[in-house]
């Protein structure tokens, strides 16, 4: 970061995270009678893709405004997290007139996994390019 570009602010970061974390939960816990009719049939699936992905993107972003290092071993941690909350997300889901699934909690991981690989591939070739300006 250059000394005048703007500097991260890791607390709204974090805020955004969490807060995002908490209505993600307020929203698989809702009893929807039917899906919504802009929802094409399975494209439930995708939106499960798409929530995880955002909530695994949000950590890493305010990780990385807060100055904490992400490596790899960090990223599979939080993707380990991510999976197991996942899955108790949607166990917690019967206990309010919905059915938990084992095709929604695949397509939360696939979400997260797919977030964490392209962050661990940015944050490889981010390593790389310093590694290089450092060795001129």
């Amino acid at each position: 970061m250059s000394p005048s570009s703007p500097r991260p602010q890791p607390l709204r970061n974090m805020c955004l995270w969490i807060g995002y974390w908490l209505v993600l939960f307020i929203i698989t816990h809702r009893r929807f009678e039917s899906a919504p009719d802009f929802v094409p049939p399975g494209g439930d699936k995708a939106i499960h893709f798409l929530l995880y992905f955002v909530l695994a993107w949000l950590g890493w972003r305010y990780l990385r405004s807060a100055g904490r290092s992400i490596t790899l071993s960090k990223l599979m941690l939080w993707f380990a997290i991510y999976v197991a909350y996942a899955a108790f997300d949607e166990w917690l889901q019967q206990f309010v007139g919905r059915h938990a699934s084992v095709t929604d909690w695949a397509a939360d991981v696939a979400g997260c996994l797919v977030a964490t690989l392209v962050l661990a591939r940015r944050g490889q070739s981010r390593t790389l390019s310093e590694h290089d300006s450092k060795s001129d």
